[in-house]
């Protein structure tokens, strides 16, 4: 008999929801609660496109309720489990061979496979075939945002975890042809109830994009008044302007400044009442001081001294107003190396309680936001640097329940006015941020914009019929700078940036969004001819660097959340390989001068620190203990240079004889300068005679003088420095945005072409609901 594959949309999801149904329905799965619990998983996650997550430390904590620490290598129950739900579909199709389509759970894979019989159950219209491909970790499959079967049998089908445990037992013939007549009708008439809800309720509710505000510079982080009438947010009026604070009438065109100071305010908050504005002021990278401002009289008050300085959301910290408006929910660092957690502030007694403990390996808990009833807080905890997802925990404190389980950039989430879900914005499915409707279960997603702009930091109105969002209009061109001479290599209408020459200076591999998602590019010198060399479709992938030989290139990858280390040859892109599997981050990876190791950054201790680990394979080796975020070796492999990090300001070397294991500790390093800021992280490289970086412009200077910024290099041995040359700015912060030639005649750097912000509006039009 010949089978073949047939996609055929909302009707091939229907085949197999009334398939599944008849499995349910059988003898063998009746008297199986625990494997008719795994088997409506497993389908129903890959029908509502979370395909990618079926492995196996997700099915253990979603379906089974295992804790974070779980060791797959310790508890087999997935395995187990799933290995049982083989052998019962094998045994149900030997006694149902003709049945369409077959559900089959294949050897290496958790996702379901569909095998259609054409002869049984062929569609009015067949669409092309559909190949999965189950065990490729870095594709992405998502399709139409479907709303998943809510587990119907749940009643029927709990047990203890599996069948092994299970203390279900349906032996009687009645009592299984009872169940499965119940779980049958439930199955279909969830189906049925889906598709009738899916009509009336999301294709009903019509969203309209409209303009607010356009005033050039940088326009965020909005926020509209809880009596709907006007809108606070942050403007910044050209690159390299402090953001100040603004209202605007949503019925007028003219905005007006609420904050007075030189330094920089973002990120405002409306009071409960509407009466005041709560705002951060920003007094350096790493301080900030939470205000709240009264908009009867204009006085204002200091709440908070707020620390944090990775990632830029912990600078900037959003604030939430409870609804009583005694405390206001944000996020900082308790200590100084620690990363950022949730704090509840009270306003009258101006204390401080922090309220979550990020777990080992995360960047921080970010982006606090009040439910409307107060009994909860929403955040945003980063797994990785550009990676994260929705938690909810109680406002009290207590454990938080994970949301979402995209691994993906957030840039901003809000509460509907309900309580229900979320609006976000996020870079699930192909990459690009848009803005979704979230329900609070993690079940309903679905896009309320198309890509076209990139959508952030939504926020919606207390009667749920306007949404205030951000679109950004980012464009960084790379240049090619030698001697005097300025030329521009790459340029177009999108973000490129963390640019690295070639070992031969004949090419230089960098990132850029012109497809949508950020993804790798390689381009010859001329800036030409450039190829793409990932494909991700939505996890960031960062900082690349060549191998001494040009065969390899190192990068950040996040196909899982946090940040890896992975390897991929320019001649043979279709291969990527991963060098280790900690579950921490690992960031800015360089190599040794003999190919042989890489270096690499990572918070596997707890704090950011430089590791060593072989090509060949091997445990990674600690280069430093007390502090390092970024390292990169001479090109004659005598020396490693070390930017210590934010805090220190220091650039240090190491002799690489001395490094561990021969020592475990550096003794007495080299300074060759302590006058590197927190800027200077992706600003600075080795070449032959030391280091040479790109020195960024002073920040409140007026747009004219921003027109340049200096590359100074730095003797090794004597520490002199020299400016080689001015270049065109400015540059873009948080990103490599300095590569030079290892002889030191050429380098190439970013410059920030664009940078503005504008405010929209979604306007609900109609909704039957």
């Amino acid at each position: 008999m010949s089978t073949e594959l047939i996609d055929t949309g909302e009707n091939r999801d229907l085949q197999i929801r009334v398939a599944l149904s008849a499995i349910l329905s059988s003898a063998g799965f009746a008297a199986s609660p625990g494997l008719s619990r795994l088997l409506i998983f497993l389908v129903e996650e890959d029908l509502s496109n979370r395909s990618e997550d079926l492995k196996e430390t997700y099915i253990a904590h979603m379906l089974y309720h295992r804790p974070a620490t779980y060791d797959p290598k310790l508890d087999s129950i997935v395995r187990v489990s799933v290995n049982r739900l083989r052998s019962r579909l094998q045994e149900y199709y030997a006694d149902n061979p003709m049945a369409s389509p077959r559900i089959e759970l294949r050897a290496g894979s958790y996702v379901p496979f569909y095998e259609f019989n054409p002869q049984h159950s062929a569609p009015e219209e067949p669409h092309s075939a559909r190949t999965e491909n189950p065990t490729a970790d870095t594709q992405e499959v998502y399709g139409k945002n479907r709303i998943p079967l809510q587990h119907a049998p749940v009643s029927f089908l709990e047990s203890d975890e599996s069948d092994q445990n299970s203390t279900v037992r349906l032996t009687s013939w009645r009592n299984r042809r009872w169940a499965s007549f119940i779980i049958s009708a439930l199955v279909v008439g969830a189906v049925i109830t889906i598709t009738i809800f899916r009509k009336r309720t999301y294709q009903a509710e019509v969203w309209t994009g409209k303009p607010f505000s356009s005033l050039g510079g940088q326009e965020e982080f909005p926020a509209i008044s809880p009596d709907g009438s006007q809108l606070a947010f942050s403007w910044t009026e050209h690159l390299g302007a402090s953001p100040h604070i603004y209202l605007q009438m949503l019925n007028e065109h003219i905005p007006k400044r609420l904050t007075s100071s030189d330094d920089g305010e973002s990120r405002p908050a409306w009071s409960p009442d509407g009466k005041s504005i709560a705002f951060i002021h920003v007094l350096d990278p790493n301080r900030t001081e939470v205000m709240v401002k009264s908009l009867q009289d204009g006085s204002e008050i200091k709440v908070a001294d707020l620390h944090g300085s990775y990632p830029w959301l912990c600078t900037i910290p959003r604030l939430s107003w409870a609804p009583d408006g005694t405390k206001i929910y944000t996020s900082g660092s308790i200590g100084t190396k620690e990363p950022c957690a949730l704090i509840a502030l009270n306003i009258r007694t101006r204390s401080l309680q922090p309220l979550s403990q990020p777990p080992p390996g995360s960047i921080g808990d970010l982006e606090a936001a009040v439910s409307p009833d107060g009994k909860q807080v929403a955040f945003l905890r980063n797994a990785g640097t550009l990676g994260g997802d929705i938690y909810v925990a109680s406002a009290d404190s207590g454990a938080a329940r994970r949301i979402t389980f995209d691994n993906r950039d957030i840039m901003g989430f809000c509460w509907v006015p309900d309580g229900s879900g979320f609006i976000v914005s996020s870079r699930r499915q192909d990459g690009v941020p848009k803005l979704w409707r979230i329900s609070l279960d993690g079940r309903l997603m679905r896009p309320l914009t198309d890509g076209l702009t990139l959508a952030a930091f939504p926020s919606i109105s207390s009667q749920g019929d306007r949404i205030a969002f951000t679109t950004y209009h980012t464009t960084a061109s790379i240049w090619k700078v030698e001697k005097e001479s300025e030329k521009l290599l790459i340029s177009d209408r999108s973000s490129n940036s963390t640019p690295q020459l070639s070992p031969d200076g004949r090419s230089v591999v960098y990132r850029s969004d012109r497809t949508g998602s950020f993804e790798l590019w390689l381009s010859k010198l001329d800036g030409k001819s450039g190829i793409r060399l990932t494909d991700f479709k939505g996890p960031m992938v960062n900082n690349p660097r060549w191998s001494p030989d040009g065969s390899w290139i190192a990068f950040e990858c996040r196909p899982q959340g946090q940040s890896d280390i992975c390897l991929i040859r320019p001649s043979r892109p279709t291969q990527t390989r991963v060098l280790n599997r900690w579950t921490s981050n690992e960031i800015f990876p360089s190599w040794s001068s003999d190919g042989k190791s890489i270096y690499f950054t990572s918070n596997h201790s707890g704090q950011w620190e430089i590791y060593q680990q072989a090509i060949a394979g091997g445990d990674p080796i600690a280069i430093t203990h007390d502090g390092g975020m970024r390292a990169l070796q001479s090109p004659d492999g005598r020396w490693l240079y070390i930017f210590r990090g934010e805090d220190s300001g220091k650039l240090v070397r190491i002799p690489v004889a001395d490094q561990p294991p021969r020592r475990e500790e550096i003794e007495k390093p080299e300074i060759i300068s302590s006058r590197f800021g927190p800027d200077m992280l992706g600003r600075w490289d080795v070449y032959q005679d030391g280091v040479m970086y790109l020195m960024p412009s002073k920040p409140n200077e007026s747009s004219d003088s921003l027109s340049k910024e200096r590359i100074i290099s730095i003797n090794g041995d004597t520490t002199a420095s020299q400016i080689r040359t001015s270049v065109a700015g400015p540059s873009p912060a948080g990103d490599l945005v300095f590569s030079t030639a290892a002889n030191g005649k050429f380098a190439v750097y970013v410059k920030q072409e664009l940078k503005e912000g504008d405010i929209e509006f979604l306007v609900l039009e109609s909704s039957r609901r």
